[in-house]
């Protein structure tokens, strides 16, 4: 007998009763919910009609449109970014003393803390710049950590703390290159994504605790450690859906103990995506163009039908899956012609120059990105 899909319309609302019982609403709802996305809960809610409920759970959370919001730093949706809270980042920061080499794969925000401390050496890894505006930072490796590390790393760093992509493929590649560059001993501290954030999540936990159990001479899970700042793509997706753009994802951490004698039995590199992400920046905020055109008589349209931004930050959105340009405020469109719009961006110095778009790209295009810039270029959005 087929199992019922986890985080199906029937088994949310089934929660959020239980939960509503408990006189759980807001904030500590979500998150007693172990991951399942505020904007999946209030769907499921609304589409299974029981209005009064979706009002009880969210009507201390909610906000109405338009809304003037500010963003404060325009972070990545390619990357899958999520900053932890400055109370996260100094917990481990302090779980961090006591040892004289760290890695951090992935945890900028966390390098901050860390990387100025003379009694230790630190390297973060990390494929976002976005943090180092000025260039060079001692310390710093921008990397494609799927893509794996040198091998002079090997076996260099007494702790690795690392916050990987929540997907399982690419979780286990940051482990493997955890345990490879950790010394004989040390230790890893990775972020443990919640069970609840789909159907498949908690026989993927089951994969990594295998892992685990192969390469670590024991490991741990603790709860309560990691919360997350809600990045601004999410931000104005979660404001689009009538939900206040509150802090509200958790996750666990678990700390492993690498063998004295390492097992090498990795998978060895990947390939490069054929299809990567390039960035451009327009005013305050980041576009991601994907180089692969979409197939479409119209240059630039919305990849959701009814809006410019997309209802949800997930990998498996169907509109973020037909989008090949995203934007670090929840923007999906679709380009069939991605190197014509990297030049148009790359000729934008002023804001004055997006009106002056070349006449014969056509009005409904030229408005869209127009209207796109605009949404972009200053610190607040009007949503």
């Amino acid at each position: 007998m087929n199992s019922p899909f986890h985080n199906s319309s029937e088994y949310i609302l089934s929660q959020v009763q239980d939960h509503l019982s408990r006189s759980l609403t807001g904030v500590p709802l979500l998150r007693a919910l172990k991951g399942i996305h505020p904007i999946d809960i209030k769907r499921a809610l609304l589409e299974s009609e029981t209005l009064e409920e979706a009002k009880e759970a969210f009507e201390s959370i909610e906000v109405t449109s338009p809304t003037l919001h500010e963003i404060l730093r325009d972070d990545n949706p390619v990357s899958s970014f999520w900053p932890f809270t400055r109370a996260s980042a100094e917990t481990i920061a302090n779980m961090s003393l006591g040892y004289s080499s760290v890695a951090l794969l992935g945890t900028p925000t966390l390098f901050g803390l860390l990387g100025d401390r003379p009694e230790s050496r630190t390297m973060l890894f990390e494929s976002d710049d976005y943090f180092f505006p000025e260039g060079s930072v001692p310390g710093y490796v921008k990397c494609d950590l799927t893509l794996g590390l040198p091998h002079a790393y090997d076996d260099q760093f007494d702790l690795i703390v690392g916050d990987p992509p929540w997907y399982l493929d690419e979780y286990l590649t940051w482990l493997e290159i955890a345990v490879r560059i950790a010394r004989p001993g040390g230790t890893v501290i990775f972020v443990l994504f919640p069970e609840g954030i789909r159907e498949s999540a908690k026989r993927e936990r089951e994969a990594i605790f295998s892992f685990a159990r192969d390469h670590f001479e024991s490991f741990t899970q603790a709860n309560g450690i990691v919360e997350y700042e809600t990045p601004s793509f999410e931000q104005v997706q979660m404001i689009r859906n009538g939900i206040s753009p509150i802090n509200w994802r958790s996750a666990e951490i678990f700390t492993g103990h690498v063998r004295k004698t390492k097992t090498r039995s990795y998978r060895g590199k990947r390939s490069a995506a054929v299809n990567e992400w390039v960035e451009r920046r327009l005013g305050c905020g980041r576009l991601f163009i994907k180089r692969e055109p979409v197939h479409s008589t119209n240059f630039l349209e919305f990849a959701d039908p009814r809006s410019r931004f997309l209802s949800s930050p997930s990998r498996r959105d169907a509109a973020r899956l037909r989008a090949n340009v995203i934007t670090s405020r929840g923007h999906g469109l679709r380009c069939n012609d991605p190197s014509r719009l990297i030049s148009l961006l790359d000729s934008v110095k002023l804001f004055s120059d997006v009106n002056a778009y070349p006449d014969q790209m056509e009005s409904g295009a030229r408005d869209l990105l127009r209207t796109v810039a605009a949404d972009l270029w200053g610190r607040f959005i009007l949503i």
